[in-house]
């Protein structure tokens, strides 16, 4: 299953992708606006040829559902150089949106913060903890993170010298596999049977990757019976919390092979063979 919104990112990358090429290469700019001009065009062409291009690669990742596209270090939270580059478009595209989700949000009565915590948890919930966000916290409280974006580096690396980080990369409007839930699950219990503090769970925006992630770790440590008694909670401290068909279609599969696994039988994911 796939998110609606998909087919829309494809067709408006290949939109821009050819509209662009046919203005700008095939019918060519004015020959009033000089050779200076014209050479400017064809720069603004091939600009959008390439946001285009982006976002089209972008949108066939989401449909086949491939993070491994952006190139994020699952390790480190790192974005390589080349994705940088080559993607910058979508990377300039998402943290533009990223900006102005948190102007929009943050205007709503009461307020939706950045990051949130999930009053009676031991959990916070957000959006991207991008270095001013951590900055202007006091200190912050949570000493392990788990990160289910595959477009944004991670930039509060203090979780990395005790092993706290995990990513699990997931492109924007997708749901979470299983795998990577299980393994968030898991993660969950041992950091706090090992009397761990609190730990973020975060997305691009803190709204439906981050919170289906959340919903599982619920259910896994028992704060909740099954992951749909979690999204009030979750709301309660988050009014921006949505977890669209799809990921609830995912998170119900998930939420029946977890009960049915043996009681102390864990899964052999990336991080456990570290």
């Amino acid at each position: 299953q796939q998110m609606a919104g998909t087919p829309y990112v494809c067709a408006i990358g290949t939109i821009v992708l050819f509209l662009s090429y046919y203005c700008f290469f095939c019918v060519g700019p004015p020959s009033c606006f000089g050779p200076i001009g014209e050479w400017c065009m064809y720069i603004v062409g091939a600009l959008l040829m390439w946001f285009g291009a982006n976002t089209l690669v972008v949108g066939v990742s989401m449909y086949l559902q491939t993070p491994g596209v952006f190139g994020k270090d699952r390790t480190t939270g790192h974005i390589p150089l080349w994705s940088r580059i080559l993607h910058a478009p979508w990377h300039t595209l998402v943290r533009t949106m990223i900006w102005g989700k948190r102007r929009r949000v943050s205007r709503f009565n009461p307020p939706v913060p950045v990051l949130s915590h999930i009053k009676t948890t031991k959990f916070w919930l957000g959006g991207w903890p991008d270095n001013r966000t951590t900055s202007s916290m006091p200190e912050c409280p949570w000493d392990a993170i788990i990160d289910v974006t595959a477009e944004m580096p991670l930039q509060y690396t203090k979780v990395l010298k005790n092993n706290k980080y995990r990513s699990y990369p997931t492109v924007d409007a997708t749901p979470v596999s299983i795998e990577y839930l299980n393994d968030a699950a898991e993660f969950a219990i041992d950091h706090f049977d090992n009397k761990g503090k609190m730990i973020l769970v975060h997305c691009a925006f803190g709204i439906g990757r981050s919170s289906m992630t959340l919903c599982a770790c619920m259910v896994a440590i028992g704060t909740v019976k099954t992951w749909q008694d979690a999204v009030p909670i979750l709301q309660k401290s988050r009014s921006i919390v949505r977890i669209n068909a799809v990921m609830q279609t995912r998170l119900n599969l998930w939420e029946e092979q977890w009960k049915q696994r043996p009681s102390k039988k864990k899964s052999k994911g990336f991080f456990a063979k570290k």
